[in-house]
């Protein structure tokens, strides 16, 4: 099963562990649901795992977010 593309939403500021192919080489972005603005994303650790932006809203509430992964040619 090939996975060129990986798009994950968190509904809220959150940590994120992914398990794909091994192998493969992918670039990671935040993109920001509110400004449309792409973020480069990091992993967190030794694992495959992400840790969304912090911050929340006018109301106190916390952001969603969408991780973006490209494999890489």
């Amino acid at each position: 099963e090939s996975k060129k593309i990986v798009i994950v939403y968190l509904p809220n500021s959150s940590h994120v562990e992914l398990n794909l192919p091994a192998g493969m080489n992918y670039t990671a972005q935040w993109y920001d649901t509110r400004t449309g603005a792409l973020t480069a994303a990091q992993p967190s650790g030794a694992s495959l795992g992400f840790d969304s932006p912090a911050g929340v809203d006018a109301h106190e509430e916390s952001l969603d977010w969408v991780l973006l992964l490209k494999a890489q040619a």
